[in-house]
């Protein structure tokens, strides 16, 4: 009998454990997902939660698109037929393209973007092109590169979403925008790389 007691609180002490120590998730507007384990939904337009450092950070409800706690999903984003948003449905599809946008692999447009940044005043000097032209061929690149549409066959969609208008949107949306940065950053490494090389090669009057 008092084995049998003795497991019981035992099994209750866990299950109240699990439950105060559940992670929560916020996932944001702009289709980031925060894992917690300390959040509140203040009244007055507030979420505050708890980051990994364990530093209390707020959101205002404006930014986030729901909470999930215990299984529970609470939504904050409101559908309006009339100014023609997407159901809650439609934004979760986006939403979840968006935030798996950010996994597309964009190095060909870093790596690109380096080479070019590099080669541009090394290639420049050596046949007499003034310094002033340096900038413009990096720019070209950047918009032939990385402005362009991403192309369907460019891009790996789950099975579930290989039909879905919405999360391709949202997907394709995110992987751009981190194309374009990654061709920026990596031209302007190059760059600076480049012109350093040029001076210390040629030395650039």
């Amino acid at each position: 009998m008092k084995k049998t007691l003795f497991l019981t609180l035992i099994l209750i002490f866990a299950f109240n454990t699990c439950k105060i120590f559940a992670q929560s998730e916020i996932w944001l507007m702009e289709g980031k997902k925060i894992s917690t384990d300390t959040l509140v939904v203040d009244t007055s337009g507030f979420i505050k939660y708890k980051n990994k450092r364990g530093k209390t950070k707020y959101l205002y409800t404006e930014e986030v698109f729901s909470v999930k706690q215990d299984d529970e999903i609470q939504y904050f984003y409101e559908y309006n037929a009339e100014d023609s948003t997407f159901t809650i449905q439609q934004m979760t599809d986006y939403l979840q393209g968006v935030h798996d946008g950010y996994e597309y692999k964009s190095q060909g447009a870093f790596s690109g973007g380096v080479a070019i940044g590099i080669l541009t005043p090394i290639v420049s000097q050596l046949i007499g092109i003034p310094a002033f032209i340096y900038p413009i061929i990096p720019a070209a690149y950047i918009i032939g590169v990385g402005i362009p549409k991403i192309k369907d066959k460019n891009i790996d969609v789950p099975t579930q979403y290989q039909d879905n208008e919405y999360y391709i949107f949202g997907y394709k949306q995110t992987a751009k925008r981190k194309r374009i940065s990654n061709t920026i950053l990596g031209s302007g490494i190059g760059i600076v790389i480049g012109v350093s090389s040029a001076l210390i090669i040629y030395g650039i009057e």
